[in-house]
């Protein structure tokens, strides 16, 4: 929304929609002048002889209200020129500098009436120039000069909230409402205003209370709206669900209401209820593409695969929304939907890359027809948006077909065409890696990091294969410099602080290490392995068991967590777990078996 269409939503006043056309103000202005001086003179009298003229006559004097409506229209007439360069919400590179020479014309116009007849209006008006991002806090004092002079002026007060919202300050926004609502206590809408700044800002309760003191019989349908808001984030669903319903009563068309209700109707397992909520959505002309997809979704959840399939193909036959609607039955298990779906891009001209690259992905992982998928393939041409995919996924086959000097050769091939493309250098590591040959696999990492010197996975994967081809210092280096660049690369965080750990040196930092990598990904079970390890070297075993147990619980089949699991059992006394940890580290393959036999003796 541009600066000027803001002004007329936060004053409603009774001129709010007088924009007038530049030609139009400009005439109103001549007609002005013209009535000005004929108004106020003498009659008319006889022409004389100019001899007998007085020779230094002053021009007709413009009244005071004439000078005001004179101003007020040239005001109009730089709103209207506003209004037409930023019509779109944007305004064009060649039009900047007249767009600020008319803010601040418009602005020096509107203080010119300001110095003589001072009004709420006029503030607000003025402000409502620099409602935009960029010039927010010049529209903050304007509002909060017209407050001084006009305390308690329920459209300054309400500007200035949205103006205070815009920057991001809940606090002032909120302790402004509630000043005005000391004065005002009725002004239920004001309240509601609270409210709901509340309740954006996660102040379910407070919000909550605000909506209390409006009398029932009052509240309105945003009221309830703003209720079931409120109550369902404090956990009182089933409340929730009956608010709505009585906001629905009050108007079954209610966008927001129903959008509420198919949120709460998922979130308390009802999809019947949750799939009428949608319907309604999307007779109201709601986003089709997204709640058809959501849709789908949900009837795949109930197993209604033909009513699914239905209300994919009734929708709009646009690329995008064909693609991701396909995508939901193929994540879901049901690739002949998906590729019933596909079959409409078929008909497109010219037919799209992405038709044969998912029908290549349905073709290679549901239907299990390799030559198929290379088929799809082949028609992915080169150059195209979708060819550096359709390249990684031949190779990705061809790799399981056993065919590795293909494999090299469109590796190479991919590198050449896309040299950024970090993928190709890792799947050539990988492929080197498979032959045990590390040398040639960080050559490949090598030639990638020559292209993307910052890249933090192909930095993280070299520091890793330097550490396991004996070379620990320099992988460490390497791990330090991606937490240098990125302090929340929880990979390299874990990798560097478990390292420590396994050493035994340096426990604080390595804490702080693993505990930060833990706040980017608080369910990894080996970032929670790591944390374990950590507290079982600095001896403090109860929390290294505490921790351990969330870890397996998170990845169940890890032999170095269940050893580690044994490790710390043991270090306790706890012989049974301890037990249980190493012959789970065995049965799930662990590295050094006759070493976890050995630890199992000792027990």
């Amino acid at each position: 929304m541009n600066s000027l269409a803001v002004r007329d939503s936060l004053y409603p006043h009774a001129d709010s929609g007088r924009a007038r056309s530049r030609v139009g103000a400009l005439a109103a202005l001549l007609l002005l002048l013209a009535l000005a001086q004929l108004c106020g003179c003498a009659p008319r009298r006889q022409a004389v002889d100019p001899a007998e003229t007085a020779p230094d006559i002053a021009p007709p004097k413009i009244s005071q209200d004439a000078e005001l409506t004179y101003n007020y229209l040239l005001f109009q007439d730089q709103i209207s020129e506003l209004e037409r360069l930023t019509r779109t919400g944007r305004v064009l590179r060649e039009d900047e500098t007249r767009v600020m020479e008319l803010q601040e014309n418009a602005a020096r116009v509107a203080d010119s009436i300001l110095e003589v007849r001072p009004s709420p209006e006029m503030f607000v008006d003025k402000a409502s120039l620099f409602f935009n991002t960029e010039q927010i806090g010049r529209a903050r004092r304007i509002l909060s000069q017209g407050l001084r002079q006009f305390p308690e002026n329920r459209p300054l007060v309400a500007a200035l909230v949205n103006a205070y919202l815009m920057e991001n300050n809940v606090e002032n926004a909120v302790l402004l409402l509630e000043e005005y609502l000391l004065s005002a206590p009725e002004d239920h809408q004001m309240r509601q205003r609270l409210a709901g700044v509340l309740i954006d800002a996660q102040e379910y309760a407070r919000g909550l209370d605000q909506l209390n003191v409006i009398p029932k019989a009052e509240r309105n349908k945003v009221t309830l709206y703003l209720q079931a808001r409120a109550e369902s984030r404090l956990g009182r669903q089933r409340q929730a669900l009956r608010t709505l319903d009585r906001a629905l009563e009050l108007d079954p068309y209610y966008y927001e209401a129903w959008a509420e209700m198919a949120y709460q109707r998922e979130l308390d397992n009802d999809l019947p209820g949750a799939i009428k909520a949608y319907e309604q959505l999307l007779k109201l002309g709601g986003p089709e593409e997204e709640i058809r997809t959501r849709l789908v979704t949900l009837q795949l959840k109930l197993n209604s695969v033909d009513a699914a399939l239905k209300t994919a193909m009734d929708g709009p036959a646009e690329k995008a929304y064909l693609l991701s609607t396909a995508g939901g039955f193929l994540n879901q298990g049901f690739p002949a939907q998906a590729s019933a779906v596909l079959d409409t891009l078929a008909g497109f001209d010219p037919v799209p890359s992405e038709f044969y690259f998912y029908k290549a992905v349905i073709a290679f992982e549901a239907e299990q027809n390799i030559e198929k998928a290379l088929e799809y393939l082949d028609k992915v041409p080169a150059g195209d948006d979708r060819y550096d995919d359709a390249l990684e996924f031949r190779i990705q086959i061809l790799h399981t077909l056993k065919r590795p000097e293909e494999v090299l050769k469109l590796l190479h091939e991919g590198q050449k065409v896309y040299p950024d493309n970090v993928g190709f250098y890792q799947m050539e590591a990988e492929y080197w890696m498979d032959r045990e040959d590390i040398p040639q696999a960080l050559g490949a990492l090598e030639r990638g990091l020559e292209q993307r010197s910052d890249n933090p996975d192909l930095l993280y994967r070299y520091g890793a294969l330097l550490d396991e081809s004996g070379q620990r210092h320099k992988g460490l280096e390497v791990m330090e410099r991606i937490i240098t660049a990125n302090p929340r690369h929880a990979d390299a965080l874990n990798y560097i602080g478990y390292t420590l750990a396994q050493e035994g040196r340096d426990l604080k930092r390595a804490q702080v290490l693993v505990e930060n990598a833990l706040m980017e990904e608080p369910d990894n079970g080996y970032i929670l392995d790591s944390l374990a390890w950590v507290h079982y070297k600095a001896g403090a075993l109860s929390k290294a068991w505490e921790v351990i147990q969330r870890a397996v619980r998170e990845v169940p089949s890890e032999p170095t967590l269940w050893e580690h699991y044994g490790d710390i059992a043991a270090a306790l006394g706890k012989k049974v777990s301890a037990l249980e940890g190493y012959r789970k580290a065995i049965q799930f393959g662990a590295e050094d078996v006759e070493a976890v036999k050995a630890k199992i003796k000792s027990l």
